[in-house]
This record gives structure tokens, sequence and C-alpha cells, in this order.
């Protein structure tokens, strides 16, 4: 019983706790901290989430255009000619034979090489 009493008494001064928490005058420290709060809000400045792009990076803004089929060693347009190839209406721009290059694909699924095969094709 006596373990009851106490659980009893736990419960009626929690709660008595919760409802009487005004210790301090509301309009004093509540004015100061939102005084504060406005204070450090009107200093305050965001910083950039990004920093500015190097002249060196700004070419991987074009991504490179793969012209023809998905092979191991496909040809790519990159930079300038890409650039100028995907701003032209409907990709009207002239593609000249030295903008193009062939690059090694180290990331492709076609490691036998027979998306390029002809006897293969459909």
């Amino acid at each position: 019983t006596l373990l009851k009493m106490l659980l009893v008494f736990f419960i009626i001064s929690t709660w008595r706790q919760s409802r009487t928490r005004g210790d301090f005058s509301p309009n004093q420290s509540y004015l100061k901290l939102t005084k504060k709060v406005d204070k450090l809000i009107a200093e305050w400045e965001p910083e950039p989430l990004v920093e500015n792009i190097p002249v060196t990076t700004q070419s991987l803004l074009c991504p490179p255009i793969i012209i023809g089929i998905p092979d191991i060693r496909p040809k790519i347009l990159y930079g300038e000619p890409a650039l100028r190839f995907t701003e032209s209406m409907e990709g009207e721009a002239m593609i000249y034979p030295k903008d193009i290059r062939t690059v090694t694909n180290l990331d492709s699924i076609n490691f036998g090489g027979l998306i390029g095969d002809k006897r293969i094709k459909l």
C-alpha cells in the first residue's frame, strides 16, 4: 500500500508541476528573447550553397553527345561543338569531322562488342 500511495503522490505532483510552470514573469524574459532573435535574424546573411564555377570546369556544363550507336569506342561531340549543336534549332548545326572524338567507353554492358556487329543487327 505504501507503493500505491507513493505512486499516487508522484502522479499528482507531476500533474500539478506541468500546470504550475509560471515561476518567471512571462512578459520580461519572452520579450528579451524575441528581441535577441529579431536582432540575430536581422544580422544574418546566408552563405552561398555552391561556389562560383571555375572556367576549367565550365565545359562540364554541356555534357558530351554520343553520335551513332553505343559501341566500345563511341564517337562523341564535346565542349564547344556540342554546345553549338544543342543550342541550334532541332540540331541544324553542322557537325564537322574534326569535332568528333573517338573515346573508350568503360561503362558499357557491351563487353563482348556485340552491339556494333552487323551480323547480329535485325
